[in-house]
């Protein structure tokens, strides 16, 4: 049970953060649908060769893709995708708990008639909620460009499969960001919050720079996100997805037992 006045501020208070950044990621989604032509995927790919190597493997454009979906997931969800959705979630969960200890207006919401666990229940939901939304909303303008502008072209259930793999993703980033508000002061949980996902996309790009530092990438979080194998018949990505799902469980439980135990003067 969550209170509905609660997430309906919430709503109010990121509604402005959140639209940026669909924004952002439907510019970059339609910039790149634009770009797609067939035909000169092979010059696109030999104006990487003129690019510094070490630095085109870390950025995870090694190749275009032959598809408007492969295109699309190389150039979008090899490295951009980890970064704008990223700023968001970082800022939203500091803000749904950290920041309501440290102005004060948590000791207002624990005044109300809602328990604790309902207020920190409330706070999750919208966590997932937000980014989830961000998602959608980003594959539905996606795929509407993709039938005007090369009809039949988009394999819409792969790319939608390829979307709810990356909230996957950011449900688990989201965790621990909100953990780190239930838990610590707000100076640390926005340090903590961000500084992981932050260190999980340098030790990712560190990973695909070089083959004698890959073994750098196997320590993010992020190297559970391997959409070739979301588009390969001979493997599955169920196992990446489980553990993604149950880093968000552990993370987010963890999170609604913190607040609820936290020594907070009201």
């Amino acid at each position: 049970m969550i209170s509905w006045p609660l997430f309906k501020y919430n709503m109010r208070q990121n509604r402005t953060l959140w639209m940026i950044i669909l924004a952002i990621l439907a510019m970059y989604l339609l910039i790149i649908m634009t770009m797609f032509d067939p035909n000169m995927v092979d010059s696109l790919e030999r104006m990487l060769e003129l690019l510094p190597e070490g630095l085109v493997k870390a950025m995870g454009f090694e190749s275009f893709g032959t598809t408007l979906l492969t295109f699309t997931a190389n150039y979008i969800y090899g490295f951009l995708v980890f970064l704008f959705p990223m700023i968001y979630s970082v800022m939203v969960n500091h803000r749904l708990v950290a920041q309501h200890i440290d102005k004060g207006s948590m000791s207002y919401l624990l005044a109300t008639p809602n328990t604790r666990r309902k207020i920190v229940l409330t706070q999750a939901a919208f966590s997932i909620f937000g980014v989830a939304a961000l998602f959608v909303a980003a594959t539905v303008i996606a795929l509407v460009a993709a039938a005007l502008m090369f009809p039949g072209a988009m394999e819409a259930g792969k790319f939608i499969l390829l979307n709810l793999y990356t909230i996957a993703v950011y449900m688990a980033v989201g965790g621990i960001g909100f953990l780190a508000g239930c838990l610590l002061e707000e100076r640390l949980s926005l340090a903590v919050g961000a500084g992981l996902p932050v260190m999980f996309l340098f030790f990712q790009m560190l990973g695909n720079a070089g083959d004698k530092i890959a073994w750098l990438g196997k320590f993010s979080l992020y190297y559970l996100f391997d959409f070739d194998r979301l588009f390969s018949p001979e493997q599955s990505v169920l196992p990446q997805v489980l553990a993604l799902l149950a880093i968000a469980l552990v993370t987010y439980g963890l999170a609604v037992l913190s607040f609820e135990k936290r020594d907070m003067h009201v």
